[in-house]
């Protein structure tokens, strides 16, 4: 976990101090008229490649759950499970359009068992652009499988904000709600950096 927290530190503080990109020539237009293009900040046929910490918020873990596990031992109460978690994960994004793309995230989480995931999401952005920064609104869907003493599937919805700087670099969070079993369901919060090609 500290790890994790060092790198993400690093991560932003090497986007903190970048430099903005090649400045654009200015195009001629006719008689002393003069347009220097903007460069887009979120763009079409973009690759994403990101790192983030995450918060789970509900019941994470059901391992010891004796609803689940079938042990019916005294010694387990049926309020016996995980009701936060803390982890973090790594993520790729392809946008097709510069509003629309699909996601692949792998995320792991510290509860009574070492919770793994991997899940997909079908995305939707709507950036504002200006000038040396910008920002994208987003929202997102999809599902995946959890992986811990017991596997399960999920599906998922939420919405997050982007912001990202002229060098290529982003700062991201974003919310999520988790649905795979009405005693199982959670929050999932996520803080991050990302870089795009």
């Amino acid at each position: 976990m500290k790890k994790l927290i060092l790198s993400l530190s690093i991560a932003i503080l090497g986007a903190s101090v970048c430099v903005a990109g090649p400045k654009s020539a200015p195009v001629k237009l006719g008689k002393d008229k003069m347009v220097t293009p903007t460069e887009e900040l979120f763009r079409a046929n973009e690759f994403d490649l990101g790192v983030f910490a995450s918060a789970a918020l509900g019941r994470v873990d059901y391992s010891t759950h004796p609803y689940f596990s079938g042990r019916k031992s005294p010694n387990v109460n049926v309020n016996d499970y995980d009701n936060n978690a803390w982890g973090g994960g790594v993520e790729a994004d392809y946008f097709f359009t510069r509003y629309f793309g699909l996601g692949v995230e792998g995320n792991w989480l510290a509860a009574t068992d070492a919770i793994s995931s991997v899940s997909g999401s079908l995305i939707g952005r709507y950036p504002f652009e200006n000038g040396s920064w910008a920002w994208a609104p987003y929202g997102f869907l999809g599902g995946g499988g959890q992986f811990d003493s017991q596997n399960a599937g999920f599906g998922h919805f939420g919405v997050g904000t982007e912001v990202r700087l002229k060098c290529h670099w982003g700062v991201f969070t974003d919310v999520r709600w988790l649905i795979h079993d009405s005693n199982i369901n959670y929050a999932l919060i996520r803080l991050g950096v990302r870089y795009n090609f």
